[in-house]
């Protein structure tokens, strides 16, 4: 499976959605991304405690700031993949327990953001 390919394959994907679908997507993505936001948000903080960055003086002061700076970048990505993963995954297993979803199709919505084909316009 090419991670990309996949990726593309669900944007085209999220253009075919019927409008209601469309919507629930994207407030679902849109929640997710607030916790993901929130994750990073507490992950600098432990991050910063670990490095022993002081909140109160400029990073460039620090000896531990750049290395601070550089891993908070990056793990930017990370952070709101996360929470929209557990957001989507929280979503998704609603829906199992409601006999809306199989397990495969929550999987794929919560990891790959797949929709069902039933969301999908014809």
């Amino acid at each position: 499976m090419n991670l990309l390919r996949e990726i593309a394959h669900a944007f085209e994907e999220t253009r075919r959605l019927r409008r209601n679908f469309y919507l629930l997507a994207s407030a679902v993505g849109f929640v997710g991304g607030g916790v993901g936001i929130a994750v990073m948000y507490f992950a600098g903080i432990l991050l910063g405690a670990v490095l022993g960055i002081d909140a109160n003086a400029p990073l460039r002061s620090q000896a531990s700031g750049f290395a601070w700076l550089a891993l908070f970048l990056a793990f930017i990505p990370i952070a709101i993949y996360v929470g929209i993963v557990a957001v989507a995954g929280s979503f998704a297993t609603v829906m199992v327990m409601l006999g809306r979803f199989t397990t495969n199709e929550a999987l794929r919505y919560a990891f790959l953001s797949r929709y069902p084909r039933n969301w999908l316009k014809n």
